[in-house]
């Protein structure tokens, strides 16, 4: 038996919401820019982690259901 994980590193998971541009985000927290997995080395807002990756959308990343515990 293989304990390989399945990883989904892009795409959009159920329950991964648009974050408002407003929206307080963190350095080393895992985000999904424009459908694809990022860790994130902003400590701001959503509008600067938007800024500084050229996304045109930041999600919340659901973690457990990406395969990435």
């Amino acid at each position: 038996m293989s304990d390989t994980k399945i990883r989904k590193l892009d795409g959009i998971v159920d329950g991964e919401e648009v974050l408002p541009d407003d929206y307080k985000v963190y350095g080393d927290y895992l985000y999904v820019a424009d459908a694809k997995v990022i860790r994130s080395d902003v400590f701001g807002t959503v509008r600067d982690l938007k800024r500084d990756t050229g996304a045109k959308e930041i999600r919340n990343c659901k973690m457990g259901a990406r395969g990435l515990f």
